[in-house]
């Protein structure tokens, strides 16, 4: 695997770090399996009318994450966060992005009926 590409490399970390939290997640094998069943399409095809509802009005949110996600997103957040010379401006600068992402999130979490915070089923 060494002399994998990195994108595969990546790829391949991502799919067992997937499939090993269907494992922690599940309550039992035959369950985890059929999840895992479920996440190829397996049973009802690869999507239902919910999913596109989702998707359609997630979009943003998604797109947000999938830019997050790269090193597009980390040069956006650094050429943000470095603006101005003045310390104590970037300071505010920084202060302000993350508290508003860190309102964005728990507006999210909020208003969705869903909790995915694992913890709180034990």
């Amino acid at each position: 695997m060494d002399r994998w590409p990195s994108v595969l490399q990546h790829i391949y970390a991502l799919v067992l770090v997937l499939v090993g939290w269907v494992f922690f997640f599940s309550p039992s094998l035959g369950a985890a399996l059929r999840y895992l069943f479920a996440m190829v399409g397996g049973g009802a095809g690869v999507a239902s009318k919910e999913v596109f509802f989702v998707i359609l009005t997630h979009w943003l949110f998604y797109l947000l994450a999938v830019i997050g996600s790269t090193t597009l997103g980390s040069r956006m957040l650094r050429a943000i966060l470095n603006v101005s010379e003045n310390h104590t401006v970037r300071t505010v600068i920084t202060l302000v992005v993350f508290f508003g992402m860190l309102a964005i999130s728990v507006a999210y979490l909020i208003a969705d009926t869903y909790n995915p915070f694992l913890y709180f089923r034990f």
